[in-house]
């Protein structure tokens, strides 16, 4: 039998095919999307241990939930300065984000307890002050004050400082030295006991503020400085190792209360082991990284005593303890085996 073609017939096969097309849309089974979609920010780049820390959450709680919450990480302050993700997520406009506790300091008082100078020995110390319940305390007054809960913790490590030029090696050589600092009380005070002159800039801003001038050194944990490539213009380490530098893993209660209670499990079980993981590498780098730079970065590094410059803080201790209600954190953590 001979089909007859027309014009007409013609014109409705695209009109035939499209809606076969819908038709196998509608009855194909479709790709499984999350229910849920956190944001979780950070300040820092795409390599940094940190970043990888957000996407191992991200990927525990997908597992553990079936894909149904998935995270979706932010690199590289794209929500911008640390004190402007701690704002977004008390006001629920922002998931999730990784806050340094001298910057959270400045929302809660008590979230600063580790950013006390030389009042963390060393990493091991840290880590129990921080998981036991000193840090559980800490934990409460946050999301009470704030309405963010903390899920984990990271760290950048132990502080050091960079310059261009001289090593500030001696309680001397602070004085008068332009450095930058966090958005932090407790940093500004620190500086300023020491005698130098700190400048609270954004994180995002230290690159330029010393290639410019603006100050004159920078601190920070190496593998921190190592990721802004401030070993590029300022390849003097001296390792005063004046401040542990802790780190919240946190969300905005208003995210947490919109989760099911397995969702909820799935992610303080991820940020427990992100925690660990984030926190055993950093240990290693800390002592790694300073070889590694000496060897390949032409970076020269200075061993420091401390002492006379642990005498010149114990001013800051005192001020500090007045906003956190008295000694007693304090003395808890000092007394922490």
């Amino acid at each position: 039998m001979k089909v007859a073609h027309s014009k007409w017939a013609y014109g409705l096969v695209p009109h035939l095919t499209a809606a076969f097309a819908l038709a196998l849309s509608i009855c194909a089974p479709a790709t499984q999307a999350a229910d849920k979609t956190l944001r979780f920010a950070h300040i820092f780049s795409a390599e940094h241990s940190m970043h990888k820390a957000a996407e191992m959450v991200g990927e525990g709680v997908k597992k553990r939930t079936g894909g149904q919450l998935e995270i979706r990480v932010l690199p590289a302050a794209q929500l911008g300065n640390e004190r402007q993700i701690m704002e977004g997520l008390m006001l629920g406009t922002v998931d999730m984000g990784n806050v340094t506790g001298n910057v959270l300091q400045g929302f809660e008082a008590s979230a600063g307890l580790t950013a006390l100078p030389y009042l963390i020995r060393d990493f091991d110390h840290a880590f129990k002050v921080e998981d036991g319940p000193i840090g559980k305390e800490v934990e409460k007054r946050i999301l009470d004050k704030t309405g963010v809960r903390a899920i984990g913790y990271t760290t950048t490590g132990i502080r050091v400082i960079a310059t261009q030029s001289k090593p500030i090696v001696s309680l001397a050589d602070f004085k008068g030295l332009k450095i930058r600092v966090p958005e932090s009380p407790v940093m500004v005070a620190t500086f300023k006991a020491l005698g130098a002159n700190p400048t609270p800039i954004p994180w995002g801003e230290l690159y330029t503020s010393l290639q410019t001038r603006v100050v004159d050194a920078g601190e920070a944990p190496p593998g921190a400085l190592n990721d802004a490539k401030i070993w590029e213009i300022a390849k003097t380490l001296s390792q005063t190792n004046h401040v542990y530098t802790g780190q919240y893993m946190l969300i905005s209660e208003k995210a947490f209360q919109r989760l099911s209670e397995k969702e909820r499990a799935a992610l303080l079980e991820a940020g427990r082991e992100a925690t660990v993981w984030q926190r055993n590498g950093t240990v290693k780098e800390q002592t790694e990284l300073t070889e590694r730079l000496q060897k390949t970065a032409g970076v020269k590094v200075f061993p420091v005593d401390t002492a006379p410059m642990q005498k010149a803080v114990a001013p800051v201790y005192l001020d500090y303890a007045k906003t956190i209600g008295g000694m007693r954190l304090i003395d808890a953590v000092v007394k922490q085996k």
